[in-house]
């Protein structure tokens, strides 16, 4: 999915192919194979919004990456947080993962950046956003899970350090122990599961990571009546390396632990040192197999413009992060072709086009529009917008796109605490049919209409003159998510510029839960009709 049909669209592509993975498995252990397919394709969603150029999970936008994208930003694309905390949420297909990030390397040094980039975030202000290493954020769940991928490029002793690091920064035995969100208890059952010494990244694979027991000794008495005793030797703050490993008594080397190996009682032995330089669960036959290795999908293909409006004529360019694919497309529903070389469009198009490779599973289908307009008219905004809620840009008012139905995706202008003001320059003096501009209410989200919006020509630019007040009927307690389109039709109307300005509701009544906060204005499309 894109930004233009949901809101955080990053998060729910990345969280429901998880979903989906685990629907697979549950549908290919009742024999449903036709669901297990269906589903295991879903599964592979990442590959469609992960760009290689750059190496994160990026928004898409009408067919491209979205622009002026930074991966500390927290906008409407990620669910209370950024790309650096959403870009490692493949938990069912880590090694397909890796190789698409360009190998182990790669993938170590995208990891090793995480964790000391600076801090900072921009954009949206959330709490939730908090025990930050880098821009690894342990207090919000989408992070829990990454410090325990080192193990899948052979750097256990990268996850052994960290997990330690964790648990002694971001957890204390006061009030407020631990730096995040509790959230159904998922903050303390990571410190208890990576107390004794694991932690699963996947949750429903039956596999536990291996981390750095800080406990000498743990007893986990299991349903079944049997005893699961875990002992960590010469264990304290310095030794947080595993040099080595027993379960029941015998040698083990491997970076995990499968939940049958403690299901009917077992005994695991830590072996604990000072030394960072070991080889512990390094070695490739050592690393969990995290590979979807049916039904492979081909990453979907990508527009190299986010362009979505033109003047004259557009070059179009399309492209693969696999270099093995081909890439097929259709203009405007019509014949599939082979892409070979960049298209042209001299009107208004509608581009379908998809992936496809020997072996895979093809690309979901992706579909761009693009839209030739005018190139004579303008915008002066004199209000200035939440920078989260650009809807684009300066020029998003007058760019021919409506926003849906859900300000979320980003398609809607945003302005908190303010009326609206801007002017619109036609180019030339016109004769005016009807002038409409589009508002959008969510009281939910502190976003109501207008009081009222007032149209204002003038031939000039200096000399304004009001030609119609229009108002409406809708309840300031309606929490119905709806559109409103305040609209005049002046008659003998002959002018270049146009001023619309949109009275604020003010500050919340005192029947919202956010009494007392200041409203948002959230409008998209100032639309003129020439005669």
């Amino acid at each position: 999915m894109s930004v233009n049909e949901e809101h955080e669209s990053v998060s729910k592509n990345l969280e429901y192919g998880f979903d989906d993975w685990c629907i697979a498995q549950f549908a290919k252990s009742q024999g449903d194979m036709e669901k297990y397919r269906e589903y295991l394709i879903r599964s592979q969603a990442y590959k469609h919004i992960f760009d290689k150029s750059c190496g994160f999970m990026c928004p898409r936008q009408n067919g491209a990456w979205k622009e002026k994208f930074d991966p500390k930003e927290i906008d409407f694309n990620f669910t209370e947080a950024n790309s650096w905390q959403y870009s490692f949420y493949v938990p069912h297909d880590i090694l397909t993962f890796i190789d698409l990030m360009g190998g182990n390397e790669a993938f170590e040094a995208k990891l090793d950046e995480l964790f000391t980039t600076g801090s900072e975030t921009f954009g949206k202000d959330l709490k939730d956003i908090s025990g930050m290493i880098g821009q690894y954020a342990h207090g919000n769940e989408p992070s829990h899970h990454i410090a325990y991928m080192y193990n899948y490029c052979g750097k256990p002793d990268k996850t052994q350090k960290l997990a330690r690091q964790i648990m002694s920064e971001m957890y204390n035995s006061t009030p407020s122990g631990n730096c995040g969100n509790e959230d159904c208890g998922q903050m303390s059952a990571w410190y208890v599961l990576s107390a004794m010494g694991f932690y699963p990244v996947n949750p429903a694979n039956g596999v536990y990571d291996i981390g750095s027991p800080i406990f000498d000794t743990v007893q986990i008495n299991l349903e079944n009546g049997k005893k699961c005793l875990i002992v960590a030797h010469d264990n304290s703050p310095e030794n947080i390396y595993v040099a080595k490993m027993e379960i029941n008594g015998k040698p083990y080397t491997k970076s995990y632990i499968l939940h049958s190996d403690i299901a009917d009682g077992a005994r695991i032995d830590f072996y604990m040192t000072s030394d960072e330089n070991i080889t512990f669960g390094s070695k490739p036959e050592d690393i969990y197999q995290s590979r979807i290795e049916e039904f492979k999908v081909v990453p979907a293909p990508y527009a190299k413009t986010g362009v979505r409006t033109f003047h004259d004529s557009l070059k179009i360019e399309l492209a693969c992060i696999d270099d093995s694919a081909k890439i097929y497309y259709s203009i405007n529903n019509g014949e599939e072709k082979l892409y070979s070389e960049p298209l042209i469009f001299n009107e208004t198009t509608t581009l379908t086009f998809h992936s496809e490779r020997d072996g895979y599973e093809p690309s979901k289908p992706v579909e761009a529009k693009y839209i030739k307009i005018d190139r004579d008219r303008r915008i002066k905004l004199l209000s200035k917008y939440t920078p989260a809620y650009s809807a684009g840009g300066n020029d998003a008012l007058v760019d021919h796109l409506r926003g849906g139905n859900d300000f979320r995706t980003g398609e809607w202008q945003g302005y908190q605490g303010q009326d609206f003001e801007a002017v619109v320059d036609l180019g030339e003096v016109k004769e005016i049919a009807s002038v409409e501009t589009g508002f959008i209410q969510d009281v939910k989200s502190w976003i109501l209409f207008p009081k009222y919006v007032e149209y204002y020509t003038s031939t000039d630019g200096v000399n304004f003159k009001k030609i119609a007040t229009v108002n409406h009927n809708v309840a300031d307690n309606d929490y119905r998510q709806q559109i409103y389109n305040f609209r005049c039709e002046p008659q003998n109307c002959k002018a270049r510029y146009v001023k619309v300005f949109a009275k604020y509701y003010g500050t919340l009544p005192e029947w919202h839960l956010g009494a007392g906060g200041e409203t948002h204005l959230f409008l998209d499309e100032i639309k003129i009709v020439e005669k």
